[in-house]
């Protein structure tokens, strides 16, 4: 079976407010067997970081972190 991952629950690693026991369990899973995301989710993972930057959850330089990380 394959997993598909949203990009707010790969956000969700950032914050630990933002993870649950359900999320830990899915992280796990992702790093046990990988994961497919959609065509889309790189730039949903960016807007998920900007808007966090907006709300003053993350720096700009934790955005650019981010950005550098999830195109690599």
């Amino acid at each position: 079976m394959s997993l598909v991952l949203d990009a707010s629950r790969a956000i969700a690693w950032l914050f630990a407010d933002a993870t649950t026991e359900v999320t830990e369990a899915l992280f796990d899973e992702v790093a046990l067997r990988g994961a497919t995301v959609p065509a889309i989710w790189r730039l949903e993972v960016a807007n998920g970081l900007q808007k966090a930057m907006r709300r003053g959850r993350i720096s700009q330089a934790g955005r650019a972190e981010g950005i550098e990380l999830k195109t690599a």
